[in-house]
Parts: C-alpha cells; sequence; structure tokens
C-alpha cells in the first residue's frame, strides 16, 4: 500500500523542459506551489490546462534560474500574493485570479497583454525597473486595485493597460514615458505627472494629447 502523504507533498511533474513542480503543505495548512529547474515554463491555454488547474495553492516559489512564466500558466488559480524575480511573463500568466492581493516583479523585461486582467481582488502591483511596455489590459477590471508603480524606464503604456480599474483614483507616470494610448487609463483617474519629461512624450492619445497642451503652453 502506498502510504505517500498527497497532503504534504502532491504530484511531481514537468512544466518546462527542464523544469518540475510540486506542491506542498506548509505551517497553518497552507499550500505552496513549488517550481524547481531553469529556462522556460510551458505556454497553456484554454484546451492545454496547466497540471496543477485544479488544485489549491496560495503562494508560488520559483528556483532562481527560471527565465520565464508560460501564458495563462495561473490563470484561475487561488493565489493570493505574487513576488518573482523573472525575464519574462506570459500572456494572461495571472488572470482570473480573485484572490490575489498584491504582485512585486523584478528583473521582468516583458510581460504579455492581459496577464493581471480580471484579478478583481488585486490592490497593489509594482512593475519591475527593467520594464519598457505595460502591455494592452495589463491591469484591466482590477476593480480594488489602488496603487499601481511604475518605475522610471517605462517608454510606453498601451490601450486597456489600468481601464476599469475603479479603485484607481490616481497614478504617477515616470520620467521616462513617453507613448500613452488612448484608453489607457479610466477617464477618472487622476493623472499625476511627476517628474515627466514632456517634450519627449512625442505619441500621446487624445486621452492626454489636451493635458498636455495645456501644460507645455
Amino acid at each position: 500500500m502506498d502510504n505517500h502523504n498527497v497532503e504534504s507533498d502532491i504530484y511531481r511533474d514537468k512544466c518546462g523542459e527542464s523544469m518540475t513542480w510540486r506542491i506542498e503543505q506548509q505551517e497553518g495548512d497552507k499550500n505552496v506551489l513549488i517550481i524547481e529547474g531553469d529556462g522556460d515554463m510551458y505556454d497553456y491555454s484554454d484546451v492545454n490546462y496547466p497540471p496543477w488547474k485544479d488544485l489549491m495553492f496560495s503562494c508560488i516559489v520559483l528556483s532562481p534560474e527560471i527565465v520565464s512564466i508560460g501564458e495563462y500558466a495561473f490563470s484561475g488559480s487561488n493565489i493570493t500574493s505574487v513576488e518573482i524575480d523573472v525575464k519574462k511573463i506570459g500572456e494572461g500568466a495571472f488572470s482570473k485570479c480573485p484572490q490575489l492581493v498584491s504582485v512585486i516583479l523584478k528583473g521582468t523585461e516583458y510581460i504579455g497583454c492581459n496577464a493581471f486582467e480580471n484579478d478583481t481582488g488585486l490592490k497593489y502591483i509594482r512593475f519591475s525597473d527593467d520594464l519598457k511596455i505595460v502591455p494592452q489590459n495589463c491591469c484591466k477590471n482590477c476593480r480594488g486595485l489602488i496603487l499601481a508603480d511604475i518605475p522610471n524606464g517605462v517608454i510606453h503604456i498601451q490601450r486597456g493597460a489600468f481601464i476599469d480599474c475603479d479603485s484607481l483614483r490616481d497614478i504617477e507616470l515616470p520620467y521616462s514615458a513617453e507613448f500613452i494610448e488612448d484608453g489607457a487609463f479610466d477617464l477618472h483617474t487622476q493623472i499625476e505627472y511627476g517628474e515627466c519629461d514632456f517634450e519627449s512624450m512625442t505619441d500621446l492619445g487624445e486621452d492626454f494629447g489636451d493635458i498636455l497642451d495645456e501644460l507645455l503652453s
């Protein structure tokens, strides 16, 4: 008879060519998804589910050698917080996670579209200092989002990045911002320009063009 305790250490399988995963139960009945190895995680989709899709876990721990998070890898999961250091986050990777409250990204150079879309409980997100583009629909419909920390270095904020974020009342643009597409923010969001280099903002959508004209006049 197999006496393996599936509650403390369940499921081991590949989630990348050089990557395996397992779930461990820690103190307080808290399940943690541990991903070990290196390189790129597999991409997933509505027809190709991640192997942990129906399992319960509240956070993830990644080996430092892991480079990317696959598309839709954690979409619909019960994860509550994310603090990761990876170069790439795939499309929809953390979308539809209603219990996700905070996100801190380090070393991330690329984020796919819709990465955090419909995370209705998300309150705080800090983007990596290495990021250049906040992608389309990145935080769309994150209705609980209060603070989005966009560091200096971000150049381009795409359409829908912070649309339908009812609780996001103000946001400060970094000095580096040059391109802001129409519909990047809700109209009720108060944009704080801080130390923006207005002369370098060469491509603003109509939502921000009139504001910029006033500031430069």
